[in-house]
């Protein structure tokens, strides 16, 4: 039976796989965790829990403020 696992890029999920855990699946530059629950590609990952990314968009100031 195969589950789906998270490509975990520098603490980022990158993207989702499905694979059985144990056929062989290397990868030098991301690291691969099963996902239990809720996971999506931006997410990120501490080393032990997945975080949702926040859906407040981000404060720009504009230009005109930034120069007086």
């Amino acid at each position: 039976m195969s589950d789906i696992y998270a490509v975990v890029q520098n603490g980022v999920v990158t993207n989702l796989v499905v694979w059985d855990g144990k056929s062989e699946f290397k990868s030098e530059k991301a690291d691969i965790v099963k996902c239990v629950g809720d996971v999506g590609i931006g997410w990120s990952y501490d080393g032990k829990k997945f975080i949702k990314p926040s859906l407040k968009p981000d404060v720009v100031t504009p230009q005109d403020e930034l120069v007086s």
